[in-house]
């Protein structure tokens, strides 16, 4: 039963092929637009969702207030407060790094280049497990000397072979230094608050002014923690005044010119937090702009099945005669249903697939527009396959039900007659 109803379904949109090009060509730029949307979607509110423990990953941001004015959050903290802050928080706190963006001379060769470089403590690959392509964790930053870098980084400057060991020139305080590559790492995904190519070992002594880290009113560094258990978040936001009482009582009460206090946000919120400041890390999102660009898919996706049900309804006098036949040799209403549900999801799964092919062709551009780094994977956590499977079902069922129901309604007698007493009869049949 079914092969027949595909066969016939098949040989319907093979005979009306300007109606099925326009369905075609309607639907599956509608559904790429769709899906592309809800690929940025997703991307900007699943940052840093490759974090094995996000649940328990924490950014201490810094909530300030001046006098006579209203209280911001800033995104970075006082350079000399996580040491401090992970000591008096050692029951909750179990990993730590602070992450200072810096730009330095590399050299290698007759190569050299101003490069961004991040600053981090040695808890770092502890805190982001980063995957490893060549090197371990575990000593990547033990030494001041080391040098953490990503695969796209070794590339640029060490070609397709190992880089593991290979030495850069790096300009400290005017003096270049030789800096061993300890660890190369995946390169992080573009959905992710940190963002760097080049890591090295922070070190006062290197900074341009040695006493930034020691000096509470120098907001510069991005906090980073890790905690034993979710619930201890809560345990951190009632200790942070006690925190700044003990540690920077100076900036206890707005009444003295400044007012502070760490404020533990999760890492999972970060992207999308409201901050005054950003500070370190990539650019914040704007949650009103994602919940606009959403909607906007969602609109276009309605409208190109809206358009798609219009034209399936127009198209239902063309088919009277066919279902007056069918149901005259036997045919019941529910297999009427059936193959008009199945040549509308048949017509949209094929502009699933189109829209699919448009998404590829389409994504470079898109990336390049954006700066970042979307995919589209088909399969696993964030494959596309099973939402484009619902949207294809949705769609069909919408654009088929409604002229499905209305040629299985009608009567053999009004499909076979001529056009003059088919319309008479339904006056009648209305008047009646």
């Amino acid at each position: 039963m079914w092969r027949s109803h595909l066969l016939v379904a098949l040989r319907a949109l093979a005979r009306h092929r300007l109606f099925t090009a326009l369905n075609l060509a309607g639907l599956a730029v509608g559904m790429a637009a769709a899906l592309m949307i809800a690929r940025w979607v997703a991307h900007e509110t699943r940052h840093d969702a490759w974090v094995p423990a996000l649940d328990r990953s924490v950014v201490l941001m810094s909530r300030v207030q001046y006098a006579g004015q209203e209280p911001a959050l800033w995104r970075h903290s006082p350079g000399p407060m996580l040491p401090r802050f992970a000591q008096d928080f050692a029951p909750q706190i179990e990993a730590w790094t602070r992450l200072l963006p810096a730009r330095r001379a590399v050299r290698l060769d007759q190569r050299v280049e101003n490069q961004a470089v991040l600053l981090v403590d040695p808890g770092f690959l502890e805190m982001l497990p980063y995957p490893l392509r060549e090197g371990r964790a575990e000593t990547a930053l033990s030494e001041p000397g080391n040098l953490v870098v990503t695969e796209g980084f070794a590339r640029r400057w060490f070609g397709p072979g190992p880089a593991l060991g290979r030495t850069l020139l790096v300009t400290v305080r005017g003096e270049p230094r030789p800096f061993r590559v300890a660890a190369v790492l995946q390169d992080p995904p573009s959905a992710s608050l940190v963002d760097f190519e080049l890591a090295m070992r922070l070190d006062p002594q290197e900074l341009p002014v040695p006493a930034q880290l020691e000096n509470w009113g120098s907001f510069n560094p991005l906090a980073l923690v890790r905690l034993r258990a979710p619930a201890d978040l809560a345990v951190l936001r009632a200790g942070a005044d006690g925190f700044v009482q003990r540690h920077a009582p100076q900036f206890e009460r707005v009444e003295q010119g400044f007012r502070y206090r760490p404020e533990p946000v999760p890492l999972a919120r970060a992207h999308l937090h409201p901050v005054q400041v950003a500070g370190p890390g990539r650019p914040p999102g704007d949650p009103a702009l994602v919940a606009a660009i959403g909607a906007t898919g969602l609109l276009v996706l309605l409208i190109a099945t809206i358009t798609y049900v219009n034209l399936a309804t127009a198209r239902v006098s063309l088919r009277a005669r066919e279902v007056g036949l069918r149901k005259t040799l036997g045919a019941t209403r529910g297999e009427l249903v059936r193959q008009f549900l199945l040549e509308s999801t048949l017509l949209a799964a094929l502009a699933g697939f189109l829209a699919l092919v448009l998404v590829e062709l389409a994504l470079p551009g898109f990336n390049a527009l954006l700066g970042q780094r979307l995919d589209l994977p088909l399969l696993g956590a964030d494959g596309v396959l099973l939402p484009l499977a619902a949207m294809v079902l949705v769609v069909g069922v919408a654009g088929g039900w409604y002229p499905a129901l209305v040629l299985a309604r009608q009567p053999p007698r009004l499909a076979l007659a001529p056009a003059g007493a088919a319309c008479a009869a339904r006056w009648w049949s209305a008047s009646s």
